[in-house]
């Protein structure tokens, strides 16, 4: 499974492209859009995606990303708001009743195969702070936290996979962090229904009332991968985007087992009995020193394979987009690799 994830910058031109930085061009964002296509991704993860904001002269990015995705091959696309309103004004929780034309910021995913079922989740801001920016503790500023939220998707083979944005606080991210993967495990957990999502809005996403032993059998196999097969398995989890944090608080924040960085020559041909984290450096663009844009991967109760991983520049963004390739072996009780 090919995994991009990418935080737009909400379509920031950068010194790579032909306009400069700063600028907001639908025809430079497009083409960013197809450079990603050209990885013929499974799944392509959004981060500061938005429409309708003055500061990016309006695009429609939603609309923009829905329409080169699904040009590329993608049968999929959901955009979940973190907040409907205006970057520099009044911001409101988001509402489906809504009219979905309304000014938003968030996440988005898109996914080659529709998702067996998809969910949103609030995962809260960081507390109002005051942050000094002189000698005096009367020179500075407060700084308000951002809404964030969790994008999930059961995908066909059973792959539960999530995008989100963590807050800049680190106390805060390291919390959202751990209850976003607490409810994709949660959702690796429940019963889903058998029928193809579509861009109806989702439920909220709650952790489950039944445990594991309790999730009925599926059995059979889907276009493009493995199924699971397990009934008392939990399924393997994805996690992935802009975590503004460090691999490192990361993987302890979220105990993970390993953290693997694509720059420093890691070992990927990675299997995993538990957590791993994976980065490469994204941030700032040009010249890449913070490994902004993350994933985490929990193998429930499988054996997940971490292939490779790299990042992709491009001409829109301050981020270059993460790439990740996984494989697992999605049979507990045979152990033949299958590629998800």
């Amino acid at each position: 499974m090919r995994v991009v994830s990418w935080n737009t910058q909400y379509a920031t031109t950068n010194a790579l492209s032909a306009l400069g930085q700063g600028q907001y061009s639908e025809s430079e964002f497009r083409a960013a859009l197809r450079q990603i296509a050209g990885l013929e991704p499974d799944v392509v993860a959004f981060q500061e995606v938005e429409r309708g904001q003055g500061r990016s002269a309006g695009l429609d990015q939603p609309r923009i990303i829905e329409q080169e995705m699904k040009a590329a091959g993608m049968a999929w696309t959901a955009f979940a708001p973190s907040y409907m309103g205006w970057a520099h004004g009044l911001r409101l929780y988001p509402d489906p009743k809504v009219r979905d034309d309304w000014p938003a910021f968030g996440v988005m995913l898109a996914t080659r195969e529709h998702p067996r079922t998809w969910k949103v989740a609030r995962l809260g801001k960081a507390p109002v702070r005051w942050v000094s920016t002189g000698e005096s503790v009367f020179q500075g500023k407060p700084a308000f936290g951002e809404n964030r939220v969790l994008l999930a998707a059961v995908l066909p083979s059973g792959f539960v996979l999530g995008t989100t944005h963590l807050e800049i606080h680190a106390s805060t991210a390291k919390a959202q962090a751990r209850r976003a993967l607490q409810l994709l495990s949660g959702l690796g957990c429940a019963p889903v229904s058998e029928a193809a999502a579509t861009n109806s809005a989702p439920h909220d996403l709650r952790l489950p009332s039944r445990p594991a032993s309790e999730v009925p059998a599926r059995s059979g196999s889907q276009p493009g991968g493995a199924t699971l097969r397990n009934s008392q398995a939990a399924r393997p989890s994805l996690l992935v985007g802009d975590f503004n944090l460090s691999p490192a608080a990361v993987q302890d924040a979220l105990k993970c087992e390993a953290s693997l960085d694509a720059g420093l020559g890691a070992d990927f041909d990675y299997h995993s009995d538990g957590r791993v984290n994976i980065s490469a450096r994204t941030f700032p663009s040009a010249q890449p020193v913070a490994n902004m844009d993350q994933a985490v991967l929990d193998p429930g109760s499988y054996q997940p394979k971490i292939l490779g991983a790299g990042t992709l520049p491009l001409p829109v963004s301050d981020h270059a987009a993460f790439v990740l390739e996984v494989a697992t072996t999605l049979d507990s009780t045979n152990k033949t690799d299958a590629k998800a």
